[in-house]
């Protein structure tokens, strides 16, 4: 039953059918995060093997998408850690926070991510308060920057193009 569970995902994955969040991990419902967008993994894969100039193999298209959703639930585990850190201290729930900030899969800066925070609360916050929205959004887009790239150099190394290259078509896949 276990190996059925781990076929029929990664089957419809490698055959091109939408499973978009089918893989991530489960949400409890107390966080409305923006949501992420659509991951077209068929078409990422694609890309790469117009520019590879041969078809990548099973195997390789579902080390390459697992891989691809792999990082996406890191990223969103991350957006997640931010999203709490800026809860405990602004006092607002992690929902209205979701909506306040960008995708996950998005950097923002600490001087957007203070601004945004002192707008929704109508007032300015204290040195304190400031200091550790920054050094939340620092984390966030530190984490980020470095999953997105330890991800290019992985399925670069697998499928034999530049890391540069396979980032630039993360958008496809909503990263």
């Amino acid at each position: 039953m276990k190996k059925l569970l781990l076929l029929v995902p990664l089957s419809l994955a490698v055959s091109g059918c939408a499973i978009d969040g089918f893989l991530a991990p489960p949400t409890t419902g107390t966080t409305a995060a923006a949501p992420a967008a659509g991951m077209n993994i068929p078409a990422f894969i694609g890309r790469i093997e117009a520019a590879r100039g041969s078809a990548l193999g099973v195997a390789e298209k579902a080390a390459v998408g697992g891989a691809v959703q792999q990082t996406r639930g890191l990223i969103d585990a991350g957006q997640q850690r931010f999203l709490g850190a800026v809860a405990q201290v602004s006092g607002l729930d992690t929902g209205t926070l979701g909506i306040l900030f960008p995708p996950a899969a998005q950097p923002v800066s600490q001087s957007e991510a203070v601004g945004r925070l002192e707008g929704r609360l109508g007032r300015q916050l204290g040195g304190t308060e400031t200091q550790a929205i920054k050094a939340a959004t620092l984390l966030r887009n530190n984490s980020l920057s470095s999953l997105k790239s330890g991800l290019a150099g992985k399925v670069g190394g697998m499928v034999g193009l530049p890391g540069e290259f396979v980032e630039s078509l993360f958008p496809l896949v909503g990263l």
